[in-house]
Parts: C-alpha cells; structure tokens; sequence
C-alpha cells in the first residue's frame, strides 16, 4: 500500500472559516492564465479545505520550486488532518540534490503509485507544472472525475486545472504556495521555510532575479531558521568530481553563432548521456547557468541527451530576446527569459530548427 508522504502529526488545531463538509467542487470551466482573482481564490480555498486525500505532482524531473511547492503543501495540509501523497513521474528516486528537503523522504515514487490501486484522491494538485503532458505518465489522471488543481507561475500555462492558481507575475511557485498556507493558517516554521526559501532561491538565481517582495519573503525565511548559505550549497553548488569532466566536454563543444537571433547571439553546445557516465542526469541542468555568461550572445541553449535519444533543450536569454514563444512553439514552455522543450529528433536538425525560430 502507499504510504502518504511524511509529515507532521496529523491533527486539526488550525482554524478554518470554510465548509469542511461542502465536498469537492465539481469540474468548471478552465480559466485563463491571469493572475488569480478573489473569487477564484474562494474557489482554491474550498478544494483545498474540503479535501480529505490529495495527490500532489510536481513535474517531471523536478527542481526545488516543484518538490519544495509540493512538499510544503502536502505538510500544511497533513496538519490539517488530510492525507497526502506527493509524486512525479521521472526519474525513479527524488534528484540527490534534493534528497535533504523536508519530507522528500515520504515522496511516492510513480512506479509504486501505478502499481498500487488502493489509493483514491479527491483532488489532484500539480504545482510548478506549465502544462499538462510535464506530469508524463499522471496526466490521463488528469482527465477523470477528481477535481484537479493547478498552481503555478509559468506564464505559457494555458490553465489546465478545474480550478487553475496561475499568477506568472510571482518569481516561484514556492511564493504562492507561501500565500496558501497563510490562508490556511499554518504558522511558518524552520522546515516550512527550508522549503519555500528553497524554491524561492532558485528559481532567481540565488535571488539575482528577485523582485522586493521576493526579498522580503527571504528574509522572513531566514528569521524562521533557513541556513540560507548551507541550503543553496546543497542545491546548486555541489557535485560529484564526474561533473566537472562531464562540463569539460560540454565546454569543449561550445559553439558561439554571432549572426543567430538576428545578430544578438547564439552560445550552444550538448551534453550526452555518456558525458555524464560519472556523473549524474541532474548535473546537466547547471550547463547553461555556465555557456550563458558569454557576453557576446543573447541567447544560451544546451541539448541534453536521454536515454531514450530524445533531447531535452534549455534555453536562457536576456533583453531584448524573450524565450517562451521559442519553447512553445517547440511544445515547451517556461518564463520569459528561462524556457526549454522536448526535440524528437537528432541534434543537428533540432539546431537549425532553433535557429529558424531565433530568426
């Protein structure tokens, strides 16, 4: 049987002014991608109160906004008296990486949730997940008769949910998960923010891209007990020695295209799978933040390899090239100057597909 993620004690000492027996709302309307408004809020709020077991998704492949979004949420709720599960369809095992989070412990690999048909959720919630098909193989879950609630900040999501918490003008899931739990009235803690502060972190460049608010929420983590230096050295600044000679073949395959973009730049390379033989998949996503300080592009892509022979592109850019229509129109998605998407194909074709689209 699984077992629902670890957390704190189940029990409900936390207030609530809803109708816990008001029951899960039924299927609506998909909204659009708009900031959220008050009355779509209530409706959040009722899902999320209302429901008694709920399956949490981070996406495929997931870094510290999902699994810190989804962790968090799951153990507000646990304090509630809600069991959670909290899962994601790729790879096996939660990224080493990310092992040390609060709860990641508890988190139910895909294969186990598949294979044990005794769970029943009344409500699915996928958070830090721009579109459906980043569930992989939970998306037909999607389409049955539970309620599904979709929290993000991904401004090329097109609102896939029955009730969609969509705000593309927050830095990180982890932020509206924060205002969530406030609603609830779940205090914040050490571990709480451990998690949000994680996502947080990340998702702007060690706080590089952070707006005041972002700050402000940081430093409200730090005084709850985050050891913000020791945390960010676990989540990007740690690798194993195989890393560095998985980058040094990256690097020796970078490519700089001057007249890409319509004259603004292009700095590419791949990393395969046999690159990171010593190594691990994760420590391919750190690549770009490297070939994207060449200051004489715009714009950074690197092609990862996977086992099946697909790629996985990322892409980062900065004024005046936005990234996001690129990803889309591959299929992908992402923020405006941070995108990325899937590419069937070989790589030498995908390149000159990207670089049509860069113009």
């Amino acid at each position: 049987m699984v077992t629902p993620v670890a957390g704190a004690a189940q029990g409900s000492s936390v207030g609530d002014d809803s109708d816990p027996s008001a029951g899960p709302l039924p299927p609506t309307v998909r909204s659009s991608t708009a900031p959220i408004e008050d009355h779509d809020r209530a409706a959040v709020m009722e899902l999320l109160c209302s429901a008694e077991r709920v399956l949490i998704l981070a996406h495929r492949n997931p870094d510290a906004d999902a699994l810190g979004s989804a962790l968090a949420l799951a153990r507000g709720l646990q304090m509630r008296g809600c069991t959670c599960w909290v899962s994601f369809d790729q790879p096996r095992e939660v990224p080493r990486s990310l092992a040390g989070l609060p709860g990641a412990a508890g988190v139910v690999p895909a294969d186990d949730w598949f294979a044990d048909g005794s769970h029943q959720p009344d409500l699915v919630v996928t958070v830090d997940c721009g579109a459906a098909e980043r569930v992989g193989r939970f998306e037909a879950l999607l389409a049955t008769a539970v309620p599904v609630l979709v929290i993000d900040h991904h401004a090329s999501n097109p609102g896939f949910g029955d009730v969609n918490f969509i705000d593309p003008g927050a830095d990180s899931t982890t932020v509206l998960i924060d205002g969530l739990l406030a609603d609830l009235g779940i205090p914040l803690d050490a571990e709480f923010a451990t998690l949000l502060y994680a996502g947080l972190a990340t998702d702007t460049g060690s706080f590089r891209r952070a707006d005041a608010e972002s700050l402000r929420s940081a430093a409200r983590y730090l005084d709850a007990g985050v050891d913000g230096d020791a945390l960010l050295r676990r989540l990007s600044d740690s690798h194993p020695f195989g890393y560095l000679r998985a980058l040094a073949r990256a690097l020796a395959r970078v490519e700089l295209l001057p007249a890409a973009a319509g004259g603004l730049g292009l700095v590419h390379t791949l990393i395969t799978v046999e690159d990171l033989r010593d190594a691990r998949s994760e420590d391919a996503e750190s690549v770009i933040d490297v070939i994207r300080t060449a200051e004489e592009a715009a714009v950074a892509a690197v092609f990862k390899e996977q086992s099946d022979g697909s790629w996985l592109v990322s892409l980062r850019s900065r004024q005046p090239v936005m990234v996001t229509g690129i990803a889309q129109g591959f299929g992908g998605g992402g923020h405006a100057f941070a995108a990325g998407y899937s590419w069937l194909g070989d790589h030498d074709t995908g390149l000159r597909a990207l670089l049509a689209a860069l113009g």
